[in-house]
């Protein structure tokens, strides 16, 4: 297994609320035995998530080059594997604002029905733990990708991930301008966004009816393979 050196240790995870709401609403400081012991948010508690050991496969020792060495079987990586299937990645460009920062943006921007797990990877990488897919889609689909004047690139966690290099598989919406109405039903739209990519969701508007001049969709694209016509 490969060893990605880190410059500092990766701050404390933050999933639990480091902040405390006040009577008028607004954030404020917290400190470490607040931060520890935890505290409610309009999400509820945070502390819903935490790593569950898996089945070991059975293995005499290995040695290489006469020193026993660590091995984790296939079938191992990708039951540890699941436990990650609602993970993002959020990438900053340059400038990646605090966590403190991000996770009051979070807080007042994104329309999640728990509050994620969120930790540095490392000085740009951010990973996001959403406690399930529709949550984890909302994340991909946000219109906005900028936090502060910071802006990030957003993509699925994947058991291959390295931190050289930007993943292929990132979430556009498509617009189809004067689709019948009809064609506008969400099991039509996913049949269609399935063809382009992976569906994920279709634009509020659309599903409201409140835009009929183009329906909108949000489909997770593979760049590194040819555009479908």
């Amino acid at each position: 297994m490969a060893a990605h050196p880190v410059d500092k240790p990766p701050d404390l995870i933050v999933s639990p609320d480091d902040s405390k709401g006040s009577e008028d609403g607004k954030i404020g400081p917290r400190s470490y035995a607040q931060i520890i012991a935890g505290s409610g948010s309009r999400f509820g508690s945070a502390k819903w998530f935490r790593l569950q050991p898996i089945a070991a496969v059975s293995r005499h020792p290995v040695y290489i080059d006469n020193m026993q060495a660590c091995i984790v079987s296939s079938i191992e990586v990708e039951e540890a594997s699941k436990q990650f299937e609602h993970a993002l990645i959020l990438k900053f460009s340059a400038g990646r604002p605090s966590l403190y920062d991000i996770r009051a943006h979070i807080n007042k921007a994104w329309n999640l029905e728990k509050q994620p797990v969120f930790t540095l990877l490392d000085a740009r990488h951010v990973l996001v733990i959403t406690a399930s897919t529709r949550d984890m889609i909302e994340v991909q689909s946000q219109d906005s990708r900028k936090i502060q004047t910071s802006l990030f690139r957003v993509f699925k966690w994947q058991k291959d991930f390295d931190y050289t290099k930007d993943s292929a598989k990132v979430p556009v919406w498509v617009s189809l301008p004067r689709l019948p109405i009809f064609y506008m039903n969400p099991t039509v739209m996913e049949r269609m966004g399935n063809i382009l990519g992976k569906f994920l969701r279709v634009d509020e508007r659309t599903m409201e009816m409140e835009n009929t001049l183009k329906a909108c969709m949000c489909v997770e694209i593979d760049l590194s393979k040819p555009l479908k016509n």
